[in-house]
């Protein structure tokens, strides 16, 4: 069975599945690289391939359009992310500079993600 940390793979995996589709709700040129062969891996052994990527599209999509409702309202300065996984909305989402985000989730999951975000930087 698949841990809390390995989700975050999984996860990932399904937002490139459907930033790879010329219909995407959203594109999110980060999540394969993050997803990477275990994110694959996961996908493959769950199955339902199509359905589960769907339901995930639809949820990011939702809970990206009330983020941008809520900082473009200006009323928070501060989002608290928390389970963030390998999410990757502070590098798509059109975000105000002075906006504070901040990423809770497993060590491992975050030192993982940062790695792999100065990896692509410095490329």
């Amino acid at each position: 069975m698949i841990n809390l940390a390995e989700t975050a793979y999984l996860v990932a995996m399904y937002r490139a599945l459907e930033s790879e589709r010329a219909d995407a709700l959203f594109k999110d040129p980060l999540a394969r690289v993050l997803a990477g062969g275990k994110g694959e891996m996961f996908v493959e052994v769950i199955g339902e391939k199509d359905k589960i990527t769907n339901a995930i599209a639809i949820r990011t999509y939702v809970i990206d359009n009330l983020i941008l409702q809520l900082v473009d309202s200006k009323k928070i300065d501060t989002v608290i992310n928390l389970a963030a996984g390998l999410d990757t909305r502070t590098y798509r989402l059109p975000l105000y500079a002075s906006l504070h985000w901040i990423e809770v989730d497993l060590p491992e999951i975050i030192d993982y993600k940062e790695l792999e975000i100065k990896r692509l930087a410095s490329v």
